[in-house]
């Protein structure tokens, strides 16, 4: 019930991807909620939101978040046995399952799924030079999307040292939004690569496992933008006349993105006409054709998440001075970090999460620690030049 969906148009030499970003689960908690399982741990924050009194953050033993537990409400106009589970965003792009994670509550507590609280369905592509002409007309008022006001379009003048080359030094509408924070189903049309460049200074990507999607598909990551819908209240959206469900978005994710594209994001030109619907239509992205590109499967939520969260501290460690001086610890956390890489197949998140392939990587590292190479011994580079064949990018689909 997680998983990656993808077009690829041949007529315009585009692929777009289709993954959801944000899911919030409506609950009816029957009993209280128990300790958490082994391998996993609770904390809890007992001032809560202005809606709910008790806050649960469920983690893995490595630290790793996996979803958050919102219960017993404030008001009592509200079924005491109401509660929100909102699954952490990383799962949803992993591929886990939202069935593991509701599977893994089942172990804390008996409840019943009310539910979709909050969906995010979000559109990754390249544009065309037809499709960004068509965002900065829209950010211009010169476009409209049929029916939707409240338009908010952001623009910026940057001169990054990752911005492409045609993003330099000129005005680009960075961000376009419609609708009211209060309404029940927004759009937002933005240049994702800025925003998770932005969320780490520039260095590097802020949740790299997009940044492994976008590589897995053949993009050109720094200049991905999104194509965002975000419905507030799912009770509120029909989809082939009943309400939008749980069961709905597990076995019909692309059928509802398609069918809420195409119902609710008609572009068309300002051309002044009295009757607007006169107005010519504009295509924007294709929807037609999409398929399952990603569902990855592993052995559980705790290992999925702890060979990553491995993976992240070991790298981390390297910035202790007392790790990356010492010759011998710097070269077995480095074999180790090789070994992992290899094994389980993070070519491309190691590459999302450092900027570099392995070897590069162990390259500057030594060179921080003011060597160029590890010598004749038994760390010696040809240690790890037996992975090279797995360190090469790989852009086949998972």
């Amino acid at each position: 019930m997680a998983s990656t969906y993808m077009i690829d148009d041949k007529k315009i030499k585009q692929r777009i991807l289709l993954n959801t970003d944000w899911m919030g689960i409506s609950l009816h908690i029957e009993t209280p909620v128990n300790d958490a399982p082994q391998g996993y741990m609770w904390r809890t924050y007992e001032n809560g939101t202005n809606v709910w009194k008790m806050r649960r953050i469920l983690y893995t033993d490595r630290g790793d978040k996996v979803f958050t537990l919102l219960n017993e409400p404030k008001s009592r106009v509200i079924d005491p046995r109401a509660a929100l589970l909102e699954v952490e965003n990383e799962w949803l792009y992993h591929g886990v399952g939202v069935r593991g994670i509701l599977r893994l509550l089942m172990k804390m507590c008996i409840f019943n799924i009310r539910g979709l609280s909050r969906l995010d369905l979000a559109m990754d592509f390249n544009p065309t030079p037809e499709q960004f002409d068509c965002m900065r007309h829209l950010a211009q008022l010169e476009y409209r999307v049929q029916g939707k006001r409240n338009i908010v379009p952001w623009w910026s003048k940057n001169n990054d040292e990752w911005l492409p080359q045609q993003y330099r030094n000129v005005f680009i509408p960075h961000q376009i939004s419609w609708g009211h924070k209060t309404t029940d189903f927004k759009w937002k049309c933005y240049y994702k690569t800025k925003e998770l460049k932005d969320e780490v200074g520039g260095k590097g990507w802020g949740k790299p496992y997009i940044v492994d999607c976008w590589r897995d598909a053949g993009f050109d990551e720094l200049n991905v933008w999104r194509l965002e819908m975000s419905i507030k209240d799912c009770n509120g959206i029909l989809w082939n006349g009943e309400k939008l469900t749980l069961d709905a978005w597990g076995n019909h994710t692309a059928a509802i993105a398609k069918d809420l594209y195409t119902s609710r994001f008609k572009v068309r030109k300002e051309q002044g006409h009295a009757d607007k619907t006169n107005d010519e239509v504009v295509e924007f992205l294709p929807v037609e054709g999409w398929r399952n590109v990603r569902c990855r499967k592993g052995n559980g939520l705790a290992e999925h998440s702890g060979r990553i969260s491995l993976l992240r501290r070991l790298v981390q460690s390297l910035d202790e001075e007392q790790i990356l001086l010492d010759r011998v610890s710097r070269e077995d956390v480095l074999a180790h970090i090789g070994s992992m890489v290899r094994r389980d197949g993070l070519q491309q998140y190691f590459k999302a999460l450092t900027g570099d392939y392995y070897e590069t990587f162990c390259d500057r590292v030594r060179g921080d620690a003011g060597e160029q190479n590890t010598g004749n011994d038994k760390y010696d580079i040809l240690r790890v030049n037996q992975w090279n064949e797995d360190i090469k990018p790989n852009t086949k689909f998972l």
